[in-house]
């Protein structure tokens, strides 16, 4: 004996496996795209980029890596500056160094002249005559009345690590003579701390300005 079904119950039966399949589309959409998984996929990829990059032999930044950039190098010159000691028999000895200057300051007097007084301050620490408490003298330079005027501020030393007139009256003439050689000072004016001092370590005289 054949049955028919009812059309209608057929019908039906269709359209709710319709609608089932598009609820199941719309969920495996939704899974497919949360963030969750969109992460998860990112991240693979990227780890398969790196292991066949590996395997290729090719060099692979590691995740995160910067590659390093020598601002430094780009942004200084080389310059040969001079500078004078002057020992404590009254001997004058002429010392060049190679220093690094920034771009910006490479022709500048006042920048040359720290330099070539930093090289000078190396030279008599080597040498045990200039404390090594004391760091190298900032110094700058200006003209007033068609006259150059270098002005050099010297650091005081720490408590107890002074030096003996002799080597304190060198280090004055060794600073005056290297202002004289590298920045063609006509007027040589020096502080101490930042300030006027009547001497440059307590035991020698500093000049009065204008002399």
């Amino acid at each position: 004996m054949r049955v028919r079904r009812p059309r209608r119950l057929v019908a039906r039966t269709a359209a709710g496996a319709a609608a089932a399949d598009a609820d199941a589309e719309r969920s495996a959409r939704r899974v497919l795209t949360a963030p969750q998984v969109l992460v998860s996929g990112l991240a693979l990829v990227l780890a398969a980029t790196y292991a066949l990059g590996a395997l290729a032999g090719r060099p692979v930044a590691t995740p995160g890596e910067v590659p390093a950039f020598d601002m430094e190098a780009v942004a200084t010159v080389s310059r040969e500056v001079r500078f004078v000691v002057v020992d404590e028999a009254g001997l004058e000895r002429p010392g060049y160094a190679e220093v690094a200057l920034p771009r910006e300051q490479a022709d500048d007097v006042g920048a040359r002249l720290v330099a070539a007084l930093a090289a000078l301050r190396a030279d008599r620490v080597e040498r045990g005559a200039w404390p090594p408490s004391v760091p190298a003298p900032d110094a700058f330079v200006y003209e007033l009345e068609r006259r150059t005027v270098a002005v050099v501020d010297v650091a005081v030393p720490a408590v107890g690590g002074g030096v003996a007139v002799a080597q304190e009256l060198a280090a004055l003439r060794s600073i005056v003579a290297t202002a004289r050689a590298e920045a063609a000072a006509d007027e040589v004016r020096i502080t101490v701390a930042g300030a006027p001092a009547r001497s440059l370590w307590g035991h020698v005289a500093l000049p009065v300005a204008g002399d």
